[in-house]
C-alpha cells in the first residue's frame, strides 16, 4: 500500500514496485526519486512505516532485511541497512519510537523490537513464532500462522505478554482488525472469529 507524505510543502506518496521503492508527486503521479531494493520473487508486501516527514523504513522477507531512508529534502539516502527484520508480509508498526515486527518467513520466524535510529535489535523472542501484528493503543496483537492470538504490551525492554489462546485452524496470514473494541481474526478459508475484551 502506498504511504503519505509531505515533501517541502508537497502531497507525495512512497510505494514498493518489484525492484526498488519510489518516492511519487501524489498530484502528477511523477516518480520524484527511487531507491533499488529486490527480492527472490519481487515480493515486497509489507508496507513502509514513516518516521516523521524525512526518514523512511521498509522491511522485505528473503532474508533480505531492512533500511532506512532520508527523504526529507526530495533527495533520497540509505541512513542503514540490515537484516535484522525481514517481513515477509506482515508490516512493522512504529510506537512511542520503536519498531515492531514479526521476522523471518512462513514456517518460522519472531516477533522483534527494533531502535529505528541504529537498526538494532532491542528484543526478540520466538514465541508467538510467525504470523502478523498490528498495534491497537499501547498493545501488540499478533496472530500466529497457525490460528493463536497474543497480545503483548508494545515496550521497548522486554516482550511481555498479556493473553494467548487459539482461536483458529488452518493457515492465519490476515493481519488482525482492531474496530469498536473488538478484534476480528480469518484464516485462509474465510473463518472470521470475533472477539471482545471487557474492561479490566
Amino acid at each position: 500500500a502506498p504511504v503519505s507524505y509531505l515533501q517541502q510543502g508537497k502531497p507525495m506518496v512512497a510505494i514498493f514496485a518489484g525492484k526498488a521503492i519510489h518516492g511519487v508527486d501524489a498530484d502528477s503521479g511523477a516518480v520524484a526519486w527511487s531507491f533499488p531494493w529486490e527480492t527472490a520473487y519481487d515480493v515486497h508486501a509489507a508496507v513502509p512505516v514513516l518516521i516523521g516527514d524525512e526518514k523512511l523504513f521498509f522491511s522485505s522477507g528473503y532474508n533480505h532485511g531492512c533500511a532506512m531512508l532520508s527523504i526529507g529534502d526530495g533527495k533520497v539516502a540509505k541512513l542503514w541497512e540490515n537484516k535484522n527484520l525481514c517481513s515477509q508480509f506482515s508490516s512493522p508498526v512504529l510506537y512511542q519510537g520503536n519498531l515492531y515486527g514479526i521476522n523471518g518467513n512462513v514456517g518460522g520466524g519472531e516477533v522483534r523490537c527494533i531502535d529505528p535510529q541504529s537498526g538494532a535489535v532491542k528484543w526478540r523472542t520466538n514465541d508467538p513464532g510467525f504470523g502478523s501484528l498490528m498495534i491497537g493503543g499501547d498493545k501488540l496483537i499478533i496472530m500466529t500462522e497457525n490460528g493463536r492470538l497474543v497480545i503483548a504490551e508494545a515496550q521497548a525492554d522486554a516482550f511481555k505478554e498479556l493473553y494467548r489462546k487459539e482461536i483458529l485452524s488452518g493457515t492465519c496470514w490476515t493481519v488482525p482488525v482492531l474496530a469498536n473494541g473488538r478484534i476480528y481474526c480469518r484464516n485462509h478459508a474465510g473463518t472470521l472469529v470475533c472477539l471482545r475484551f471487557a474492561a479490566p
